[in-house]
């Protein structure tokens, strides 16, 4: 897992079980304007407690078709309830998308198809963010 500082401003932690997908997606985070990355990691139990002292305002967590990462989604929504949770899953049923947002995801993105949404939502909530601090 790497983390840096907590900083002010629009803050991303990511969770991606596959390090060349978690490169991946860091490089693509590193290119919308107004994001900050503050850590990243390969599972959610292992990140919580980084997580619980960053308090970042996104959660981006990529996850794969299974029950536990329903669970997985639930546990960080509950945990960090001043943070969206943002889910990057493969393709995926309408009926799975609905489950990750019943457990609390603010956004269900499919990691291939959806990855302009998945900026767009980013800029959209960077900017909201920008619009209400002090």
């Amino acid at each position: 897992m790497t983390a840096s500082r907590p900083t002010d401003g629009f803050t991303l932690f990511l969770i991606e079980p596959a390090m060349a997908l978690r490169l991946r997606q860091l490089r693509m985070l590193g290119s919308v304007p107004q994001v900050n990355v503050v850590g990243s990691g390969a599972e959610v139990a292992v990140a919580l407690p980084q997580l619980l002292a960053l308090r970042p305002k996104v959660v981006l967590v990529g996850v794969h078709p299974a029950s536990e990462s329903v669970k997985a989604v639930q546990r960080l929504a509950q945990s960090l309830p001043g943070s969206h949770v943002i889910v990057m899953a493969d393709a995926g049923s309408s009926a799975l998308r609905r489950a990750y947002v019943r457990a609390g995801a603010a956004y269900c993105f499919d990691r291939t198809l959806e990855v302009e949404e998945l900026r767009a939502a980013l800029r959209s909530m960077s900017r909201s963010a920008a619009v209400c601090q002090p």
